[in-house]
């Protein structure tokens, strides 16, 4: 940072700076949704296992909470993905880990356009809610493996559902 007539002083970046450097990486690269599912696979269970062992009362409730939010989202694609977008966030933030925070924060930023293709996919909302009902009753019960396990499953079936779209988005082009 510069400031008149004071110096340069170094400062930390803000999480949001290393989250534009990691998106504008990942852009300029063309790094493909393939490369994205692999590192979801490699993060998210982790963080969804640490999250059991961690998570506060409030982190609980801000999970509940965008829970819910989805729950009365089903056939609302915008409002549904910001809430699903906001439970990983706030499953990120119940680890204490400010690298999955930020890391985090990239991966659901990245994923958004796929979630929303997902709801052209009959059912796959309720699926994907399923399995989040499954997580938060791990986050609750401080079920670390039930927690990974359940992730794990969860994103092979966000990855189903959003081949399944995309075959039906280039049916539909046909």
């Amino acid at each position: 940072m510069i400031e008149p007539g004071r110096g340069t002083f170094v400062t930390l970046p803000a999480e949001r700076d290393v989250a534009r450097s990691i998106a504008f990486f990942v852009r300029a690269r063309d790094v493909s949704f393939a490369n994205l599912v692999e590192v979801r696979h490699a993060l998210e269970p982790e963080i969804a296992e640490l999250a059991a062992g961690r998570a506060t009362e409030a982190d609980v409730r801000r999970l509940q909470e965008w829970f819910d939010v989805m729950d009365r989202s089903l056939t609302d694609p915008e409002a549904y993905v910001a809430a699903d977008q906001a439970f990983h966030t706030v499953l990120a933030e119940a680890t204490g880990n400010d690298i999955f925070i930020a890391i985090t924060g990239v991966i659901v930023s990245l994923a958004q356009n796929a979630r929303r293709l997902m709801f052209v996919v009959p059912e796959a909302p309720k699926r994907g809610q399923s399995y989040h009902r499954k997580i938060l009753e791990c986050i609750v019960a401080s079920d670390g493996a039930g927690a990974r396990a359940t992730m794990f499953e969860h994103l092979r079936q966000v990855e189903r559902d959003i081949v399944a779209a995309a075959t039906l988005a280039s049916e539909k082009d046909m």
